[in-house]
């Protein structure tokens, strides 16, 4: 495929200038030489045609727009996804990795071969007799919902969902603020008219008003936002402590109570982008030596720092560096558990100096 002298050509058929015509849509046949919309509507005038650089026979439905400036990235991602609904088998369908390995290693094969018209012909035949031979499996595999594509397309449409709604929130704070900035104006015209006061001053004083105003409602924005950072930092969010022991659904327990789907996941539960938040109090997955406040040791604070004279000259504060971030450490819960065997909090430990920062 000769690419350079391919993307000189605007239209096979009557090779007009897009300097010119700038407003012409150029398509993309199923053979990959394109033709204008001019033509393609002159050509395909009895629902099929001929394409005027190769002479194959054409249709509508194998008439696309050109997605890619490079025309050789739309033929290979058109391949690509022409080849891949037919060798469509995952990992599961091989007895070992290096099968699925050889498998893939073919299906890239057959792929370049097509985009680059190499041996056409002969891969042609080679994805007929494969399609032969193992249609019942390429049938079962469109009909299996792949659970990475079942997540992705679940992110996808929680995201839309999230887009929708800010931009429904965008939208009435917009009405909200026109129907406001009508009724300012309608406000100074009619204190304009009905009072004493100089013009300047009136202005001056709604200007002064519609700033508090705006100043009201950031503080007010900012201050939603903050709480539900809070929220999640501390009453249940995200990334809270609630996350761990109040988020039902999300403890070993629980995932192990689930029904499981054909491929052996747990149903609803199958997220790799969120984090599997574990019950401490129940399932500890903190190891022996922080489970013991008086084993650990951090060594951020050696002995000799307190008393080090470079580090003192230097402006380092122990007070300000490292006893704030051994309170901060106790107050997060890191490196404690949040209770003990013989019910007894660990953090109150900390808090009597029995751990060692």
């Amino acid at each position: 495929m000769d690419r350079s002298a391919d993307q000189d050509v605007t239209c096979h058929s009557c090779h007009f200038n897009r300097t010119i015509a700038q407003d012409r849509k150029v398509l993309v046949t199923l053979c990959f030489h394109k033709i204008c919309q001019l033509c393609l509507g002159r050509i395909l005038r009895s629902g099929k045609g001929v394409c005027p650089k190769c002479g194959r026979e054409i249709r509508q439905s194998d008439v696309q727009a050109q997605k890619f400036e490079d025309l050789f990235v739309d033929r290979e991602v058109r391949v690509r996804k022409r080849m891949l609904r037919v060798f469509n088998k995952i990992a599961a369908d091989f007895p070992n990795q290096r099968a699925f390995d050889d498998y893939l290693e073919m299906v890239e094969e057959v792929i370049f071969n097509l985009a680059n018209d190499i041996d056409v012909d002969e891969t042609n035949a080679l994805v007929e007799k494969y399609r032969r031979e193992n249609q019942e499996t390429i049938e079962r595999n469109r009909a299996r919902v792949n659970p990475e594509t079942r997540v992705l397309a679940e992110m996808v449409k929680a995201e839309r969902e999230r887009a929708e709604r800010r931009r429904l929130e965008v939208k009435g704070e917009i009405q909200a603020e026109q129907v406001a900035s009508e009724e300012r104006k309608a406000a100074i015209l009619n204190e304009l008219a009905s009072s004493n006061l100089n013009a300047n001053d009136i202005l001056r004083h709604h200007s002064q008003v519609a700033k508090e105003m705006a100043m009201r409602a950031q503080y007010a924005l900012g201050s939603v936002n903050g709480s539900g950072a809070v929220g999640g930092a501390s009453g249940g969010g995200a990334g809270g402590p609630n996350a761990l022991g109040n988020r039902k659904g999300h403890t070993f327990e629980a995932l192990a109570d689930r029904p499981m789907q054909a491929d052996g996941m747990a149903m609803g539960a199958v997220d790799p982008f969120d984090t599997l938040y574990v019950d401490i109090e129940k399932d500890s997955v903190l190891p022996a030596d922080m489970m013991d406040p008086s084993r650990y040791h951090d060594s951020y604070t050696p002995s000799g720092l307190y008393t080090d004279r470079a580090v003192v000259a230097s402006g380092y504060s122990v007070t300000k560096v490292c006893w704030i971030r051994a309170l901060d450490s106790a107050y997060k819960g890191l490196l404690v558990s949040p209770k003990r065997c013989d019910g007894e909090a660990s953090l109150s430990e900390a808090a009597d100096g029995r751990m060692t920062l």
